[in-house]
């Protein structure tokens, strides 16, 4: 029997597990401290998506990250975000992750010390065993709730035995979000938090991207939007772009682009791109801890605050 070590309360939400595949041949092939560095930023990121979605971190448990939402949809849709996310980015050694993913939606139990138990954390935890590489699997109660110009977005995979279910298990698998249902979900501002907007500071230098500024160009040459004129920055070192609800960072420099989220872990981009999120700092030419102070930028995601535009 399990016995509580804090008091309890009884609600309802989604949970999701984000579990990352063949972490130990990352181990294995690229070595204990870059195959660290790639887990957490690969964490980092999934962090911030929960959050972006008005989710909650609950824990991470090494190679896997377990989230509560107080909306389904939006855990859905953080999922498919998710997905995306990881599916374009490159990690070290220039190599990409892979995720499997698991939601469930019901009861659940939350102790005061922000831990969340239960049937539904165990039915969403078991989901992330069926799924394929690159897959997010959701129940059938979090296929009910979804608004109806969402189920063309799912698709039943048909019943499966659930370790610790007497009955099989109906499973659907999620599927990419057409553009047609992000529309949808910017004009549902309850299960969306509100737009966005991308602070970024060099030096004394403030620069927004959001809606109404869409493109930053970065780089030596006098026409950029932001102008770096050191050796180890190209001339057209990067784009950053206001892209289908989220801020891509595209390398098209020649020594690469360095990104720190959160100012811990950092990713090099060579030719590449990535999708920001949270905070952190962007490095041009160099590593942030080699790098001139004039080749930093400190960047930080937050919600648009009021209405209108």
């Amino acid at each position: 029997m399990t016995v509580l070590p804090h008091s309890a309360t009884l609600g309802q939400g989604c949970i999701l597990f984000a579990d990352i595949v063949g972490s130990t041949g990352l181990y294995e092939s690229l070595g204990d401290v870059a195959a660290l560095t790639a887990v957490t930023a690969v964490i980092d990121l999934l962090s911030g998506i929960v959050r972006q979605h008005e989710g909650d971190v609950v824990k991470t448990l090494g190679d896997e990250i377990m989230a509560f939402f107080p909306e389904p949809v939006a855990a859905y849709v953080a999922a498919t975000m998710m997905l995306e996310t990881i599916g374009q980015s490159r990690f070290a050694g220039q190599r990409s992750v892979r995720l499997r993913i698991g939601l469930h939606h019901g009861s659940v139990l939350h102790a005061d010390n922000g831990d969340w138990f239960g049937d539904t954390v165990n039915t969403a935890s078991r989901l992330v065993k069926l799924c394929k590489p690159d897959q997010a699997l959701c129940s059938a109660e979090v296929a009910a709730v979804l608004p109806s110009s969402f189920r063309s977005s799912i698709r039943s995979l048909g019943a499966f035995a659930l370790k610790g279910k007497q009955l099989d298990y109906e499973v659907f698998e999620v599927l990419p979000l057409s553009d047609g249902h992000r529309t949808t979900l910017h004009a549902t501002p309850s299960v969306m938090q509100a737009a966005q907007i991308l602070h970024l500071k060099h030096g004394e230098r403030r620069f927004v991207v959001d809606h109404h500024h869409p493109r930053l160009r970065v780089g030596r040459a006098a026409d950029n939007d932001l102008v770096c004129d050191k050796t180890l920055v190209s001339r057209y070192h990067l784009l950053i772009e206001f892209r289908r609800d989220r801020f891509l960072l595209v390398d098209e420099s020649t020594n690469g682009t360095w990104i720190r989220f959160r100012m811990t872990r950092e990713i090099r981009l060579l030719r590449e791109q990535l999708p920001l999120v949270g905070n952190g700092v962007i490095a041009l030419g160099c590593s942030p801890d080699q790098c001139d102070p004039e080749q930093l930028l400190v960047f930080s995601i937050q919600p648009v605050r009021g209405t209108g535009d």
